[in-house]
């Protein structure tokens, strides 16, 4: 880049007109400098709802009564032709209703009253609607509500981008022409680590069973509420059932705290300086970001449930103990920061996998 020459006339020197031919980018321009190869998409969490709106939905969630709570939405696309490739007749999404255990939540957006009182007529499961949620006018609430959910299948719609975006589980149903964006044919997502794609195998209304079929299957592999926080060998960001493409089997370092892209950019860039030193050593992260250590549940509240046997087993299926010592490599790293100020749900939750690792593992931990 060349040096500006001084401003004539008090100018600044970026308003110069030289300044321009030397400075400007279009904005299609920027892929050629910027996230150049796969392993520059991170794919992590970059939003994160408001904690106390979230802990509200989740009890209000819980008042339903099931071991899961899903949020679905079945309608996208602007365009009449976009439309309807997206979407989905409500009717077919009833294999998710038999599921055990599931509760499901309306997220869809617009007027679709009389749509969902049809379906509820003598339904056994009903989709649960709640009046103030308002995904058009209400962002920061919509976003809330996402993020209480255990999971989310949607079709392709702003409702997945906004789950994608704060590290949500979900399963999203594409038709067989979709979007570039989706990389056709692929079942991981460059842009958000926790979607799974889930794709017609042929055009058409008619191709849509065997995709909610394939939802059902998964949602009836995942665990219990929490469950997206220990999932598969390691500590993953999305639930059972729904694989993070983007982890080596056997990583070298568990990232315990992860806050890459957190609201505070301190926390954000401590975080993306660990994973640029480690990744300069040649090792491998599988990170766990903070909003996955928000959403632990249950928690010790007594220094004695820290070592106590059946608190640790009855935290269902995410406890890191048999999955962490399967990685025979796996060292536990761990980010302090923007954590433990006070012994709030985060710190807690950091401490007690700390305590689980080092303890009832034996895994080295560095701090």
């Amino acid at each position: 880049m060349e040096v500006l020459a001084k401003p004539r006339g008090g100018l600044a020197p970026l308003l110069e007109p030289q300044a321009n031919e030397t400075l400007r980018c279009s904005l299609a321009s920027l892929p050629r400098f910027l996230r150049r190869a796969a392993p520059d998409f991170p794919g992590s969490p970059y939003l994160a709802a408001d904690a106390v709106a979230t802990a509200r939905w989740r009890e209000r969630f819980a008042a339903l009564g099931g071991r899961r709570v899903i949020g679905i939405s079945w309608r996208g696309g602007g365009a009449p032709r976009a439309r309807e490739a997206r979407s989905i007749a409500l009717e077919q999404l009833a294999p998710l209703f038999a599921i055990e255990g599931v509760r499901i939540v309306d997220l869809q957006y617009g007027d679709h009253h009389e749509e969902i009182a049809r379906f509820n007529a003598g339904a056994a499961n009903p989709l649960a609607r709640f009046d103030d949620i308002d995904p058009l006018r209400d962002m920061d609430g919509f976003a809330a509500t996402i993020a209480a959910l255990d999971a989310v299948v949607c079709v392709d719609n702003s409702t997945a981008h906004l789950a994608g975006a704060l590290g949500v589980s979900t399963l999203l149903l594409l038709p067989f022409q979709a979007d570039w964006r989706w990389e056709h044919g692929r079942e991981a997502s460059p842009w958000y680590a926790s979607l799974r794609l889930l794709w017609q195998q042929q055009p058409g209304p008619d191709a849509w069973p065997s995709v909610v079929q394939r939802a059902s299957e998964q949602l009836a592999n995942m665990d219990g509420a929490g469950a997206q926080v220990l999932s598969g060998s390691v500590a993953a960001a999305t639930a059972p059932g729904i694989a993070r493409p983007d982890v080596d089997a056997t990583p070298d370092i568990l990232l315990l705290n992860d806050t890459s892209y957190w609201y505070h950019w301190g926390c954000t860039c401590t975080s993306l300086a660990l994973h640029e030193s480690l990744r300069e050593r040649g090792l491998t992260v599988d990170p766990v970001h903070i909003t996955h250590l928000n959403a632990l549940a249950p928690l010790p509240v007594t220094v004695a449930q820290f070592d106590d046997d059946a608190f640790f087993e009855g935290v269902p299926r995410r406890q890191p103990g048999t999955d962490l010592a399967a990685a025979s490599r796996i060292r536990v790293m761990v980010n302090g920061e923007g954590s433990l100020h006070d012994f709030g749900i985060t710190a807690r939750a950091l401490l007690y996998l700390i305590y689980i690792a080092a303890k009832r593992m034996a895994r080295p931990c560095t701090s």
